[in-house]
């Protein structure tokens, strides 16, 4: 009788861990092929994390040169390395002009292809020139190494000698001696 009275009791105990095991095994496996959470920021239109990074840096900065000549350099609060991209937040991007800063770009987030250079801005994104006389804010930027133009699609203000500029999408070379804005163009001009 001993023996029939603990066959049935480790019958359910039994049953119960391994039901349990494989509850936990699916729940497991489950959260392996979502993946890792990835962030939003509604404010962004700039892709989240693809991967996670090889390296990190805070107060980063990156001098592009040719023959020499300083063409550009980038501040950064925090800069995530991934394979081809370096993820910026907090930064500045620099123009120069033999030698001499022409035009500033600043935003909360960007996205530096090491490849081909091209750096693609998002939130508060705001270009002044070295002047500070001119200024640019719009949600989102992009620095095209090759054809060396800043260009948008969004919604843009441009400000410069008590003229306002209001528009959407914009082609504008770091010299400035192309600035086009591409639709819905108004000026106003503030005494």
């Amino acid at each position: 009788m001993r023996i029939k009275l603990q066959e049935r009791i480790r019958r359910p105990w039994s049953a119960f861990i391994l039901t349990s095991i494989v509850i936990v095994a699916s729940l497991l496996l489950i959260r392996s092929l979502k993946g890792p959470p990835t962030p939003k920021d509604e404010t962004s239109s700039l892709a989240p994390y693809t991967s996670s990074p090889e390296a990190g840096m805070e107060r980063f900065n990156l001098i592009e040169t040719v023959d020499g000549a300083k063409k550009w350099m980038l501040t950064s609060n925090q800069a995530q390395f991934l394979k081809e991209e370096i993820q910026l937040e907090g930064f500045n991007l620099v123009f120069f002009e033999e030698e001499k800063p022409i035009l500033t770009l600043s935003a909360k987030k960007g996205v530096l292809d090491q490849k081909v250079r091209d750096i693609k801005t998002a939130s508060n994104v705001m270009v002044v020139d070295g002047s500070g006389k001119m200024k640019l804010v719009t949600s989102n930027l992009w620095w095209r190494a090759n054809p060396g133009v800043l260009t948008t699609e969004d919604k843009l203000t441009l400000t410069k000698d008590g003229v306002r500029i209001m528009g959407k999408g914009l082609i504008m070379d770091p010299k400035m001696e192309r600035v086009e804005i591409k639709k819905k163009a108004r000026i106003r001009i503030e005494e």
